[in-house]
């Protein structure tokens, strides 16, 4: 097979079966709330900046397929690829092409089909690198090509706070290799645009119990601080392991080629930069955090520049076939295990067990039909919430404390309406009556059985809102609505709505 028409394959192959892993995998609880997210239009969420709620809510004009919201996942690898070629081939064409191929080929690109904040943040984080490298090697228009770096960043801020790491490797590539003025320009033309964006997202918080920052910084991280070598060893195992061991083996076989190729490779140091800077910010956190695979995602894209630069083009093509086949190891994987999950292997385990609802949240909402009029539906758990909610076409909220992820609800439900109400609560395991009895005048319990598991709907009426406000909200209030002192609030509508301002 020629070059190009390998090229053309890899492009086509990838998109087909990431458009067969989108329609076939289930959709997940995380990607449910993602949709509602999308549901509800606002320009910031609980966890995260909103650039997902805000693909979602563009993308529900199309529909609500798990294949239309999944859309961007496979589009992004295409762009990715598409711009590693076009940036790369004025060096080498043929060369550029097969990087192309191995990035499209790669697990990281053909199993990218979960939605998740990551997929954007890696798309704006890329395009962003890659305008500011752009700008450092024409010598026209220099200053638009620092603009369009920093308005991707600051999309990229939008979608996801590890946006940060590339600005502090922008910083870092000027202070260490452009301590000129154009290097000067070059960050204030950036983080010019940027700006708008971090601003508007600080003004956000401002307005909305600093949201973010509670949740990412002190909610998110209570358990205290240790130092830990293995959290580091399982960091570099990751990294390995996203590179691809296929990667991994070339690098260390061809040593003495890579010093050659170095020697030669012009532009090697800002894509190393823009990748090495992030990893070893998170590489020094390991030590004391848990460093989550995914949190090194979004600057994956500048590692394939690397390979370019390192590798041989006839090391790069020898590296096609086992990427095929380690590629493949993770599809087969993935059909086993839907596969056994269709077939029903896993329903003994107690994973199954506590997600029952989320999993069978389509047939639980073809219960629900009969005899939901009336009330206000809501369940324990934010994955069991989002997932109802998705199958059952209708708001759904969170009862009860619930857990320090999915918080939106808080923002999108006042319970305070619901004074003397009726609420059903869907709920797996056991019903739990005498902790659902105190807040309601009566309450009457149905139980379902899905397969060999409960699911009980316990029907509440006349709710008590005086009685949930001080034993539900106020702990709610008391474990996630904790803002620091140094921090000026304009506004927290949980707070202000349930307790008052002072």
């Amino acid at each position: 097979m020629s070059l190009s028409s390998q090229f053309y394959s890899a492009l086509i192959g990838s998109t087909v079966i990431k458009i067969g892993l989108a329609v076939f995998i289930p959709l997940t609880s995380d990607e449910a709330y993602f949709f509602v997210l999308g549901k509800y239009l606002d320009y910031g969420y609980y966890e995260h900046p909103p650039m997902a709620g805000w693909l979602i809510h563009f993308l529900l004009y199309g529909g609500d397929s798990r294949l239309i919201l999944r859309l961007p996942n496979i589009f992004f690898g295409i762009i990715i690829g598409l711009a590693l070629y076009q940036f790369l081939k004025r060096t080498d064409k043929k060369k550029a092409q097969i990087l192309a191929v191995l990035f499209w080929i790669s697990p990281f690109n053909l199993l990218n089909v979960i939605i998740t904040n990551d997929a954007p943040l890696t798309l704006f984080t890329f395009l962003s690198g890659l305008l500011f490298f752009k700008g450092f090697e024409v010598e026209k228009k220099v200053k638009n090509y620092f603009l369009l770096s920093g308005i991707f960043l600051g999309l990229a801020f939008f979608s996801k706070y590890f946006a940060v790491l590339l600005a502090g490797a922008f910083l870092g590539y000027v202070l260490i290799f452009q301590r000129n003025r154009r290097g000067i320009n070059a960050i204030l033309w950036t983080f010019w645009p940027a700006a708008f964006f971090v601003l508007l997202n600080l003004y956000w918080n401002y307005t909305h119990c600093w949201d973010n920052i509670v949740f990412n910084f002190f909610v998110r991280h209570q358990d205290p601080i240790q130092f830990s070598l293995i959290n580091f060893i399982f960091f570099l195992a990751g990294q390995i392991y996203l590179i691809t061991p296929v990667v991994f083996y070339y690098l260390l076989k061809d040593r003495k080629s890579i010093r050659e190729n170095l020697e030669t490779g012009h532009f090697f140091i800002i894509p190393l930069v823009l990748y090495g800077v992030p990893l070893l910010i998170l590489a020094f956190l390991s030590f004391f955090i848990l460093i989550g695979l995914h949190w090194t995602l979004s600057f994956i894209p500048f590692a394939f520049i690397i390979f370019f630069i390192v590798f041989s083009p006839q090391t790069l093509r020898r590296m096609v076939k086992p990427m095929v086949l380690f590629s493949a190891g993770h599809l087969l994987l993935i059909l086993a295990a839907l596969l056994l999950f269709q077939a029903g292997k896993f329903e003994k385990l107690d994973l199954y067990k506590n997600t029952i609802i989320s999993i069978k949240a389509r047939e639980i909402c073809s219960l629900l039909k009969p005899v939901r009029d009336g009330f206000l539906l809501t369940s324990e758990s934010y994955d069991d919430v989002s997932m109802l909610q998705y199958y059952c076409g209708q708001f759904v909220t969170q009862f009860g404390k619930g857990s320090k992820h999915g918080r939106q609800f808080d923002k999108l439900t006042d319970f305070s309406r619901y004074q003397d109400k009726n609420i059903l609560i869907v709920r797996g395991g056991s019903p739990n009556e005498d902790f659902f009895r105190k807040f309601f005048e009566k309450i009457e319990i149905k139980e379902n059985r899905i397969g060999d598991h409960p699911v009980f709907f316990i029907f509440g009426y006349k709710f008590k809102y005086t009685v949930y406000k001080e034993k539900i909200l106020r702990e709610i209030l008391v474990s996630f609505y904790q803002i620091p002192s140094w921090l000026p609030c304009g506004d927290c509508y949980f707070k202000d709505h349930y307790f008052g301002r002072n």
